[in-house]
């Protein structure tokens, strides 16, 4: 399939900036939802929903750390989820 889009050419410097600007956002959200520890639903890809307060994510946003995890199967009070688990979140910040 012919494209006209060449993937192997540098990003300019707009694309760059976008990217460093998004990246930077992502930051300040989670340094916020942190601060917060604002009490959260997720939605998991197996569709169990479970309740928990948020405390944070690591660097890659690979795993969501939780606190007071409420399943079905019982509630934990440390937990770090994987984010891949996850399908969506709904987060409370009306507290």
């Amino acid at each position: 399939m012919d494209s006209d889009i060449n993937t192997s050419a540098p990003a300019t410097i707009d694309v760059v900036a976008a990217r460093a600007q998004l990246r930077q956002d992502a930051a300040c959200l989670w340094i916020a939802l942190a601060l917060k520890r604002p009490a959260a639903r997720l939605h998991l890809y197996n569709g169990t929903p479970v309740e928990a307060t948020l405390v944070g994510a690591d660097a890659e946003l690979t795993t969501i750390n939780v606190d007071a995890l409420r399943t079905p199967l019982g509630t934990y009070p440390r937990a770090s989820l994987r984010a891949n688990d996850c399908r969506y979140m709904v987060v409370d910040l009306d507290d």
